[in-house]
């Protein structure tokens, strides 16, 4: 066991952003995020991405999560803001259709 009270953990969870990524469909989010940073949990939002892509942080934390899906507009407006090409977004979208079951 680690000894650790269960309220410092999930602490711990949520500080350094880990969550459980492999639920049904693709989460989009999570994967633009990951081309852009290799290591997903780098990346560290701020005001001015939040304001950049036009959502909260709640809203943006859910998509991360993978709770709700990206519309098209925030998809295209968070790969922009991260410097990724649409052509890069595009085809990892394009993945998701290939492999959704």
């Amino acid at each position: 066991m680690l000894n650790v009270p269960l309220f410092d953990l999930q602490q711990y969870i949520h500080r350094e952003r880990i969550f459980r990524i492999s639920r049904q469909p693709r989460n989009l989010a999570y994967e633009i995020v990951k081309i852009k940073f290799i290591h997903p949990e780098y990346f560290r939002p701020t005001r001015r991405f939040f304001r950049a892509v036009g959502m909260t942080q709640r809203q943006w934390w859910a998509a991360f999560r993978g709770d709700v899906k990206l519309t098209e507009e925030q998809y295209k407006q968070v790969a922009l803001h991260l410097g990724i090409t649409l052509e890069e977004a595009f085809n990892a979208r394009q993945l998701e259709i290939l492999f959704e079951k």
